[in-house]
């Protein structure tokens, strides 16, 4: 993942915590339980929300 990729946690998904996160963030989970938006925006724009930790 480089600088200009977003993660969101799946698994935290199912349970309606729409976070994502920073590559460098402490808090970012697996591998398999993370889906990739291109921009900030672009997640904000799917109803996902900044990671309180990382501050993407």
């Amino acid at each position: 993942m480089n600088r200009t990729d977003y993660a969101l946690d799946k698994k935290r998904n199912r349970i309606i915590l729409y976070l994502f996160h920073i590559d460098s963030c402490s808090s970012l989970p697996a591998e398999h339980n993370r889906v990739y938006f291109s921009s900030r925006d672009e997640a904000i724009n799917a109803g996902h929300t900044p990671c309180q930790r990382c501050k993407p």
